[in-house]
């Protein structure tokens, strides 16, 4: 018992981990005095056994607070995304036409949204016939006409955003025959022969819609460029008055009204 006690105190004095103690005396020391019959308190003094805890430093690291950056709003560069007109996103565009020429076929392609490439195919053939009281005329037009043209879209433009212009090459296979005959002999006693120049430079101004369906229409209005008209009369017993020729000369058809319907994909 005496043994069990001495080892009590020598862990209650020496090493409790709850109150922090320390002593200045052994456990042979501490036994001694419990053999000269010592008391507790006494060995404590005698020991200088401290039981205040220890104080642990509650002191915290601060850490610097983080920088705060505040973007005001007015300096926050605007970004002005254009609008893209609807269905414009489609690469092709193709389908009939009809003009001043004649009945076509076109086929563009939307190169980006502002600039087309495109061509035409235009055939037009127109046959008469005219009686007089001693003439007769029979006649054929002929009008074949290739395009390519390119045109450029002014989408900035507020009103509308289809306006645009454009400029390409005309390759034309153009001619007309007039056969003049007698009606009492039924014999040729005259003609008039026609021929455009085949190349030429065609220019225009236009508007073009593509509703959400898909559907593409435009209208323009086209000039050429270069190129002239040949007239070759040929009088047997006919005489061509000039009133008659100046008329056939201003046969030139420089302007080309363009109503175009297609489709958009």
């Amino acid at each position: 018992m005496k043994h069990l006690l001495i080892l009590l105190i020598s862990i209650f004095l020496l090493s409790s981990p709850v109150i922090g103690q320390s002593s200045k005396c052994s456990t042979e020391k501490i036994k001694r005095m419990l053999d000269s019959e010592m008391s507790v308190d006494e060995i404590k003094q005698v020991c200088k056994i401290s039981t205040k805890p220890k104080k642990k430093s509650t002191s915290k690291k601060l850490s610097k607070p983080e920088k705060v950056i505040t973007v005001k709003e007015s300096s926050i560069p605007k970004i002005d995304i254009p609008k893209k007109p609807l269905n414009y996103s489609n690469k092709f565009d193709g389908g009939v036409f009809y003009s001043t020429w004649g009945m076509g076929l076109q086929g563009n392609y939307f190169y980006t949204n502002e600039i087309l490439f495109g061509g035409d195919i235009i055939s037009e053939t127109e046959s008469f016939k005219s009686s007089g009281p001693s003439v007769s005329a029979d006649g054929k037009i002929t009008l074949n006409t290739y395009e390519g043209y390119a045109r450029y879209y002014f989408r900035g433009l507020e009103l509308t955003d289809g306006f645009f212009g454009q400029g390409g090459f005309a390759i034309r296979s153009w001619n007309a025959n007039f056969d003049y005959v007698e009606n009492s002999t039924a014999s040729k006693v005259g003609s008039i022969k026609m021929e455009w120049s085949p190349y030429v430079l065609v220019t225009g101004l236009g508007w073009h819609k593509i509703w959400e369906n898909g559907v593409s229409f435009s209208s323009s209005m086209n000039g050429v460029w270069g190129g002239k008209m040949e007239i070759d009369y040929e009088e047997n017993l006919y005489q061509f008055d000039s009133n008659s020729k100046t008329e056939l000369e201003k046969l030139d058809s420089p302007l080309n009204l363009v109503i175009y319907v297609g489709y958009s994909f």
